[in-house]
C-alpha cells in the first residue's frame, strides 16, 4: 500500500435484504388483512458476510467478482448509503460517490439546474456550485445545451453531465461503480483521465468493474468478492491472475460433455475442455484472419493491416454477449492487443479491423471469446487455434516495431547556433535525399488501409 494511514476500514461487515415471495403490503390495512403473513414468513438474503477490508490513503483499489458478489453493496456502504447489518464501516475524509450516473436528475430540469442541484447535494455552497459550473459544462462539452431540459438530452449527454458534476469536487475518497461502461470510447477516456487527475492529487480511488484490463490499468490493489465474501485482497497482478484462473476452471466445468471436437478455420483442433471452453449458450462458429487486401492470411507484414472476422450465434434467450479479441505473443502469452465489443442476437458476423499491426516479427496467436455482458461467465472461448505470423526485417528484441528512420547527419535546426555563427532557418532535404527506414522499424506496408478497429476495450 502507498500509505499506512487508512481512509476506510471495514470489520466483520455483513448486509442482508428481505426476499419477498409476493408483492409487499402497500399499507398497514393491507398487511393486517393478510394476517401479517409477509412479516411472519419473511426470508433474508445476505449480500455481504464477514468482510474485513482496509483501504490505504492515496491508493487505488479495484473490486472484482461476478454479478451478485456484493461489490456494489460494499461500495454503497462505504459511501454512506445504508448501514451494515453486522460489523462496522469507518470512512474518513470527504467522499465522492459515482454509484449511478444521473441519480436525482429530473427530466424537466435544465442541465444547469440539475448540475447546481447535484453540487448542492454533494455539499457545495451556492457560491461554490456557481463557480464550478463553467468547468462542469466545459468537461461535459455541453455549454450550448446547458439551458435545455434534460429530457432533450441523449443518454450520452446526460452521462457526461453526471460524471462532470460528480468529479468536479475534490474528494478524499472517490467511489466509482461501473460508470465507465457507459458512453462512447472518447467519453470513457475522458473519465479515466479525470480519475487519474484525482489519483495524482492524492485522492483514494475504489473502483468496481468487470473489465480486468481497466482494473489492471487503474488499480494498485484488488479485492476479490465471491457470493458476498472476501476471497483475497492484494497486489493487482496476483489477485487478477487468481481470479482469471478461477474463471477458466469454471468455464471448463461448464463446457458440455457432448461437445464434439472440431477443426478451426486454420486447421487447428478445437478440443472441448482444453482449448475450447464455455457453456455454449452463445457460440463462435468460425474465425477468419484477413490481410490488408481482405484475403485469408496466416501471416502479415509488420505494420500491415489485419482483420479478425468472427461468425457467431447469439440466441434471443441469451439476449446479448461481449465478444473479446486478443492478440498474444505465442512464446509467453503476453497480451499485445486486447479489445471487446457488445454483440446481440442477429449479429451473425462481426469484424475487428486493425489498421496497423506494429508488432515485432514473430509468432502470435489470436484468442477469441464470447462472454456474458457482466464478464462473469464464459459462453465460448477459443485459444491456440488461430496462429498469426508477423514477418519483417530481421529479429527484434522489443515487442513493438513502429515505423521509424535514422537521419544522419542531422540538418541544422532553426534557432540552433553552431560554431559561433548566427542561426539561420533550415529546410528539410528533398524527399529523394532523405534516408529510408533502417533495421529497428518496418517500412509502411503496401496495400489499402482499413478503418481503425478501436485499439482499446470498446465498451
Amino acid at each position: 500500500m502507498s500509505s499506512d494511514r487508512l481512509v476506510a476500514s471495514l470489520r466483520g461487515v455483513g448486509k442482508r435484504f428481505p426476499v419477498h415471495h409476493q408483492p409487499p403490503a402497500r399499507s398497514l390495512k393491507e398487511a393486517a388483512l393478510g394476517g401479517f403473513r409477509e412479516l411472519r414468513q419473511r426470508r433474508w438474503q445476505w449480500a455481504l458476510r464477514d468482510v474485513d477490508l482496509d483501504v490505504a490513503a492515496g491508493t487505488s483499489l479495484g473490486l472484482i467478482g461476478h454479478n451478485g458478489a456484493g461489490k456494489s453493496c460494499l461500495l454503497r456502504l462505504m459511501g454512506g448509503v445504508g448501514h451494515p447489518t453486522t460489523g462496522t464501516v469507518d470512512v474518513g475524509g470527504k467522499v465522492g460517490a459515482l454509484l449511478e450516473l444521473g441519480t436525482g436528475f429530473h427530466p424537466e430540469l435544465t442541465g444547469r439546474e440539475s448540475a447546481l442541484l447535484a453540487l448542492l447535494i454533494a455539499g457545495c455552497t451556492r457560491r461554490e456550485a456557481q463557480d464550478l459550473l463553467p468547468s462542469v459544462a466545459a468537461f461535459a462539452e455541453l455549454e450550448a445545451h446547458l439551458d435545455q431540459p434534460l429530457r432533450t438530452y441523449s443518454s450520452g449527454m446526460a452521462a457526461r453531465l453526471a460524471f462532470a458534476v460528480a468529479t468536479s469536487t475534490e474528494p478524499d475518497l472517490l467511489l466509482v461503480d461501473e460508470v465507465l461502461a457507459v458512453g462512447d470510447l472518447a467519453f470513457q477516456q475522458r473519465c479515466l483521465a479525470r480519475i487519474e487527475e484525482h489519483r495524482h492529487r492524492g485522492a483514494t480511488v475504489v473502483l468496481v468493474s468487470h473489465d480486468p484490463a481497466l482494473v489492471a490499468h487503474t488499480c494498485e490493489e484488488v479485492a476479490w468478492l465471491d457470493h458476498g465474501r472476501l476471497v483475497t485482497q492484494g497486489p493487482t497482478a496476483r489477485v487478477l491472475a487468481a481470479y482469471v484462473e478461477a474463471n477458466e476452471t469454471a468455464a471448463r466445468a461448464a463446457t458440455p460433455a457432448d461437445l464434439a471436437p472440431v477443426l478451426s478455420t486454420q486447421g487447428r483442433p478445437l478440443v472441448p475442455g482444453v482449448n475450447r471452453v464455455g457453456s455454449q449458450e452463445a457460440q463462435i462458429d468460425a474465425v477468419h484472419l484477413l490481410d490488408g487486401w481482405g484475403r485469408p492470411a496466416t501471416e502479415v507484414p509488420a505494420g500491415g493491416a489485419v482483420t479478425v472476422e468472427v461468425a457467431l450465434s447469439v440466441s434471443d434467450d441469451v439476449g446479448g454477449a461481449c465478444l473479446g479479441v486478443r492478440i498474444v505473443r505465442a512464446a509467453d502469452r503476453l497480451a499485445c492487443v486486447d479489445t471487446s465489443t457488445p454483440v446481440h442476437p442477429g449479429d451473425g458476423e462481426v469484424r475487428m479491423e486493425l489498421e496497423r499491426l506494429d508488432l515485432a516479427p514473430g509468432a502470435y496467436d489470436v484468442v477469441v471469446g464470447l462472454f456474458d455482458p457482466s464478464w462473469a461467465s464464459t459462453f465460448d472461448h477459443h485459444e491456440h487455434a488461430y496462429p498469426l505470423l508477423v514477418v519483417g526485417d530481421g529479429p527484434h528484441a522489443a515487442l513493438l516495431a513502429p515505423p521509424l528512420r535514422w537521419v544522419r547527419p542531422c540538418p541544422a535546426r532553426a534557432g540552433r547556433v553552431t560554431s559561433g555563427e548566427p542561426a539561420t532557418p533550415s529546410t528539410p532535404p528533398p524527399a529523394a535525399e532523405r534516408p529510408g527506414p533502417e533495421r529497428g522499424g518496418p517500412a509502411r506496408a503496401a496495400g489499402p488501409s482499413w478503418p481503425a478497429g478501436g485499439g482499446g476495450r470498446g465498451r
